[in-house]
C-alpha cells in the first residue's frame, strides 16, 4: 500500500517536479524521464499483481481511481524527460558545430 501511495504522490507532483527541475537545475530535467520510467515500471508491476486497482467502476477519489490516473502523468513525465534530452543534445551538437565552424574560418565568435 505504501508503494502505491508513493507512485500516486510522485505522479501528483508532476508539474511541481518539472518546474523545480527546470528553474533550479537543468540537470534535474534530465533526471525526470528515467525517474518517471522507473515509476511506470513499478506501476505496471503493481497493476499486474493487484488487478482490482484497474477495475473501471471504482469510486471517484478512491486509491484505485488515483492509481489509474497516475499512469498518464507518469507517461507525460517520461515524454518530458525525452524532450529535455533531445533539447540538450541539440544544444550540444549546435555548440560543437558553431565552434568547429569558427575554428575553420578563423572568425571571432559573435552572438
Amino acid at each position: 500500500m505504501a508503494k502505491i501511495e508513493a507512485i500516486i504522490k510522485d505522479a501528483g507532483q508532476f508539474w511541481l517536479a518539472i518546474l523545480l527541475c527546470i528553474f533550479c537545475s537543468a540537470l534535474g530535467s534530465l533526471i525526470i524521464g528515467p525517474w518517471y520510467f522507473v515509476r511506470l515500471l513499478q506501476w505496471n508491476s503493481i497493476a499486474r499483481a493487484q488487478p482490482m486497482l484497474l477495475e473501471p467502476t471504482v469510486p471517484k477519489g478512491s486509491i484505485a481511481q488515483r492509481f489509474q490516473t497516475a499512469r498518464i502523468r507518469l507517461i507525460i513525465g517520461i515524454g518530458f524527460g525525452v524532450l529535455m534530452v533531445i533539447l540538450v543534445l541539440l544544444y550540444v551538437v549546435a555548440t560543437i558545430v558553431l565552434v568547429s565552424n569558427q575554428r575553420l574560418t578563423g572568425e571571432p565568435r559573435t552572438f
